[in-house]
């Protein structure tokens, strides 16, 4: 597990749950700009946000937006959660979305995310 710390800390964790997840080859990208991605594998992306504020509906769109140009499931990580709007766009395209909890570890916030968890076959983006 990683204990994390700051934003650096965030990616890493997130990179180690999506390798849980399956995706062996999710690798951190480097520090600096991402067009919209912080963890990317063969067949996931992957923001990471850690705001202290909740995460809104406009940086879940742009993830949203890069993983369909791409053909890849889309999963947004958040140390402060999401507001309701974000939330419900997520929910409305099945984008699996994540908390990170006390114990530094990532628990999902919608049904997208458990179903991931769960190891359901994944939605492609935009399915609905």
């Amino acid at each position: 597990m990683v204990i994390v710390t700051d934003s650096r800390s965030a990616e890493l964790a997130a990179q180690a749950h999506m390798r849980w997840l399956g995706h062996e080859d999710a690798q951190a990208l480097p520090i600096g700009p991402d067009g919209g991605v912080d963890v990317a594998s063969s067949q996931a992306v992957a923001q990471v946000k850690d705001h202290g504020k909740p995460i809104g509906s406009a940086d879940v769109q742009q993830l949203f937006g890069v993983a369909t140009a791409q053909q890849k499931l889309p999963i947004f990580y958040s140390r402060a959660g999401f507001t309701p709007k974000a939330q419900e766009f997520a929910d409305l395209v099945r984008l699996p979305t994540f908390r990170l909890g006390p114990d530094s570890a990532w628990h999902p916030t919608n049904q997208s995310a458990t179903a991931l968890e769960d190891g359901s076959s994944p939605p492609p983006p935009g399915s609905r």
